[in-house]
């Protein structure tokens, strides 16, 4: 047996040498695709097709005016139009950037040749990834921001296409990327004020993210505000004139009211932030792990609790932002266009903060969470605080519904179209509060969530058109829905907090939690489970770093004779096997 072992490994062992001289033949073999050294993130865009698989410069302006469309400020600025679409013109935008742009813009339909679709989505993000070089040795400062961008935008198909747990990562990646360029604070002030606050909104537009990606359990914030010291975004008007503005203030500035500084000077891509720094704050209190720290021993009622505090908050914001005043009248007094037309880009961040501010409530609120959450209280609650909780909660629900259905009804394709799948999130979180409502004993509340429950459904359905993600959330609900009768009791306030099995609470928390939701139930098998067409980034990345053309390799076994694998495979590499997309990764 031992002499079967030792030819064994002999065998092994001239397979390996002949494989390493295979790879160093292939390496000196001037066909190779491009590598990891060699590759050019700047290469020229020209009119027609060109050896990187970049369509025809008509067709990437194109998909340049459906981006600015559709995408920008929804909520992420990460571009100066005009800006962006000259340097798109003259070659000077890296390819990995360019096909994020193709696409993000492919999810929308259009007469131009732009191709789009599922396939097309997938086919130029694979594309961005292969033209995309991490920078493990540091960032040279001309492509430091392309490639934050490109990770972004990428990272967003990918969380919508089911895969949240791998974009999570890349953007954890490129916020470590963002740290290291040193846009947590100022800009240099040798740059024009257009790269100034281009930065200013990457950065901020990687905060929003990161917050967003957070609403859920153990998924811990990279970014904490007070490590933030870059200014608050400027307004769009500001930004478009490409003239010298007034500094804003910063997030400490603001979230303390220092030095004067007011939430009402705020532009609304600054509202957006400032909201989403509080809905950090509700997640960690009601999705985050429950500490004993001072505050968390406190009765909720308390004027120092952390609810306390961060109803204060929201207090402050909804008077500071106006959110009393209906939506189409600050749209039609402040943002529209001179011929009338609504301002797309103005509008969105109003539109975005306020489904933040009511997220923040159910949130904060939540009837079941917030109930669980006194457990940790040996007190008895007061009846008043909880039947207050519960209205309050109820209201800032039917109010999120209501908000989404108003701004489908508006004039602008863009605007109504609600172009971002976290509003299905949005909706998804103030659904099951409507479903719990659905038993309420009284019979005009019990008839308003159904309707609000439908009116959900709806728009789950809807928003299912363009974003994957958001049909896995219309199955959770449909389910959630049909058992909810189970959540009753909760409903009466004396109605103690242990009375749910684990298993209905998991089922309340995953519905709670943006990258449960964004993904499938299950995947019980290959078969079963519909898989994604893009590519996985931690694979995908780890291939980056073999000096072979980007491709997806056969994994030999060890019974593999190396003359059995045709020469082809080292440049022409199948799908990848399914095992590895199921990581998730």
């Amino acid at each position: 047996m031992l002499e079967g072992i030792e030819s064994k490994l002999a065998a092994m062992a001239g397979s390996i040498s002949r494989l390493a001289a295979t790879v160093e033949t292939r390496l000196s073999n001037s066909e190779m695709g491009p590598n990891l050294s060699t590759l050019d993130m700047k290469g020229p865009l020209k009119q027609s097709g060109t050896p990187d698989n970049l369509p025809p410069l008509e067709v990437i302006m194109a998909a340049a005016d459906l981006y600015f469309e559709h995408c920008h400020n929804r909520p992420y600025s990460l571009f100066h139009e005009v800006s962006f679409k000259a340097k798109l013109a003259m070659g000077q935008v890296p390819r990995a950037l360019v096909f994020a742009i193709l696409a993000s813009a492919a999810r929308y339909p259009s007469t131009t040749p732009l191709r789009n679709g599922p396939e097309a989505i997938a086919s130029y993000a694979i594309e961005s990834w292969k033209a995309l070089v991490l920078p493990w040795n540091g960032i040279e400062d001309r492509m430091g921001i392309s490639i934050v961008q490109t990770i972004l935008l990428l990272a967003i198909i990918d969380y919508t296409d089911g895969k949240a747990q791998g974009s999570w990562i890349k953007v954890g990646l490129a916020i470590r990327i963002i740290q290291d360029f040193g846009l947590m604070r100022e800009p240099d002030a040798w740059l024009s004020v257009t790269e100034q606050e281009e930065r200013r909104r990457v950065f901020w537009s990687f905060y929003i993210c990161d917050k967003l990606m957070s609403c859920g359990r153990e998924k811990p914030l990279a970014m904490l505000d007070e490590a933030c010291k870059v200014r608050l975004p400027s307004g769009e008007d500001e930004f478009r004139s490409e003239k010298p503005w007034r500094p804003t203030a910063t997030l400490d500035e603001v979230n303390g009211e220092m030095g004067g500084v007011k939430s009402t000077q705020l532009s609304p891509f600054a509202m957006s932030v400032r909201i989403a720094s509080v809905l950090g704050q509700c997640t960690r209190y009601t999705l985050g792990e429950q500490g004993a720290s001072a505050q968390e021993v406190q009765a909720p009622w308390s004027p120092t609790s952390r609810l306390s505090t961060i109803h204060a908050n929201l207090l402050q914001i909804e008077s500071d932002f106006r959110l009393n005043i209906p939506l189409a009248e600050i749209v039609r007094q402040e943002n529209s266009n001179k011929d009338g037309s609504i301002d797309a880009h103005k509008v969105a961040p109003l539109i975005f903060s306020r489904t933040l501010f009511h997220l923040c409530h159910c949130l904060l609120r939540h009837p079941i969470m917030f109930r669980r959450r006194l457990l940790n209280y040996q007190g008895q609650a007061p009846l008043s605080f909880l039947v207050h909780s519960m209205d309050t909660c109820r209201s800032h629900a039917q109010a999120l519904v209501n908000l989404m259905q108003e701004v489908k009804q508006m004039s602008c394709p863009s605007i109504s179209s609600v172009g971002d799948p976290f509003y299905g999130y949005c909706v998804t979180v103030a659904a099951t509060i409507h479903a719990l409502f659905l038993h309420s004993s009284d019979p005009a509340i019990a008839e308003d969530a159904r309707a609000c429950l439908d009116a959900s459904l709806q728009l789950l359905e809807g928003l299912a058109k363009l974003w994957r993600s958001t049909s896995f959330m219309v199955t959770r609900l449909r389910s959630l829905r049909t058992n909810s009768a189970r959540f009753a009791p909760f409903l009466h306030p004396s109605t103690r907090p242990d009375v749910l099995g684990q298993i209905d609470v998991t089922d309340i928390v995953e519905a709670l939690d943006y990258g449960r939701l964004s993904t499938p139930l299950s995947k019980t098998s290959w078969d079963a489970f519909n898989p994604s067409n893009i590519p996985s980034p931690v694979y995908d990345d780890l291939l980056n770093l073999f000096p072979l053309g980007y491709t997806r390799p056969i994994v030999p076994t060890i019974s593999d004779s190396l003359e059995s694998l045709p020469t082809e495979s080292w440049s022409t590499f199948p799908a990848p096997q399914p095992w590895l997309d199921d990581l998730n990764l």
